[in-house]
């Protein structure tokens, strides 16, 4: 497994919002985008804000987890 320079990772977790909001917008009808329909990226987007100075916050641990089993999950479907 390569590893990669926090400015290369950081540009990849860009990447991949940028694909994810472009799909979003523009791939309607596509069906794991159905499956919620109260979806609404601009409620998160609006959450992100007003959690951005919460760093010791009582979700802290379980975000740490989330972000963890992500990463690992892309990295077993790369591998």
């Amino acid at each position: 497994m390569p590893s990669y320079s926090y400015e290369k990772q950081v540009k990849i977790v860009i990447a991949t919002i940028a694909l994810h909001n472009y799909i979003r917008r523009y791939a309607q009808q596509d069906r794991d985008f159905d499956e919620n329909a109260n979806y609404s990226s601009e409620e998160i987007n609006e959450e992100m804000e007003v959690n951005t100075h919460e760093k010791d916050g009582p979700g802290r641990r379980e975000m740490e987890i989330l972000r963890n089993s992500i990463a690992q999950s892309l990295m077993s479907v790369s591998t």
